[in-house]
């Protein structure tokens, strides 16, 4: 007999994090490269803060997205 399934919970991360982790890029060196911190990058990617806008200009520009497309939320697979 099976127990009871078990659901997964997909967790919501921003676009930020999946162009960053598909350009080889570890939230260190994108923040070195945008004058922040580590875990600044780590929890604008993770959804519990945004960072101040002249920095997320420059995220953004460094992984070559919209500002508006590195606000945006989407599934972790």
């Amino acid at each position: 007999m099976r127990g009871p399934a078990i659901a997964t919970k997909k967790r919501r991360v921003r676009r930020t994090k999946t162009v960053r982790q598909q350009r080889g890029l570890s939230a260190h060196k994108a923040a070195v490269a945008i004058g922040t911190t580590a875990p600044t990058v780590i929890r604008h990617d993770n959804g519990d803060r945004t960072m101040r806008y002249p920095t997320l200009q420059a995220y953004a520009r460094l992984l070559g997205i919209s500002v508006d497309e590195a606000l945006r939320f989407e599934e972790d697979c």
